[in-house]
């Protein structure tokens, strides 16, 4: 009668088991709270131009350039006044990484305006290098490189006037980089 028992008792415990595992695997669960995400943002806090008064390699001071932080920090202006051919200038500008999250330079849009016409090119890599007539530009900095949020790099850009400028000529440059975050950057 002991083993018809235990025979009986075993797989109704076991259907029990079973029953009440089904019953919690299926219900819902509702779930309420508040996620908070970090913040991707990068602002340009620096710009400078190497021409302070005595053009670069040479002793007179004939062109100028001038820096300026676009609106809301998001770029930098570069403007060449009164240059002539074979003008050289570098350029720099330091961005912070004001977010919360590690960031990396995906690319970065040169906006190059003068007597002849406004040209733009995206670079998503090096090198980066904008090439008219008049003009060349060569931007060569911190692609892929992580910056981690409250650090400060500098980018440094290299403006030549070339031989088919007009001297006196005025030029002006735009350099807007775009960030993203450190684990959405392609990998090369």
């Amino acid at each position: 009668m002991k083993k018809i028992i235990t025979l009986f008792l075993i797989p109704m415990i076991a259907l029990s088991l079973v029953g009440a595992s089904y019953a919690l695997w299926s219900k819902t669960i509702t779930l309420d709270g508040t996620v908070q995400t970090g913040i991707v943002d990068k602002k340009i806090v620096s710009v400078f131009c190497s021409d302070t008064g005595i053009d670069p390699g040479y002793t007179k001071d004939v062109a100028s350039c001038t820096a300026e932080i676009g609106i809301g920090g998001d770029s930098a202006s570069f403007i060449l006044d009164n240059t002539y051919p074979s003008y050289n200038i570098d350029v720099t500008f330091k961005e912070k990484n004001v977010g919360t999250i590690p960031v990396k330079i995906n690319d970065v849009l040169l906006t190059l305006s003068g007597p002849g016409g406004t040209v733009s090119i995206i670079c998503m890599g090096l090198p980066c290098d904008l090439v008219t007539p008049e003009m060349e530009v060569h931007y060569d900095d911190n692609f892929g490189v992580q910056i981690d949020p409250g650090v400060t790099v500098a980018n440094s850009v290299n403006m030549h006037v070339r031989q088919g400028a007009v001297q006196g000529s005025s030029y002006a440059l735009t350099v807007k980089e775009r960030a993203v975050q450190w684990n959405e950057y392609p990998a090369p």
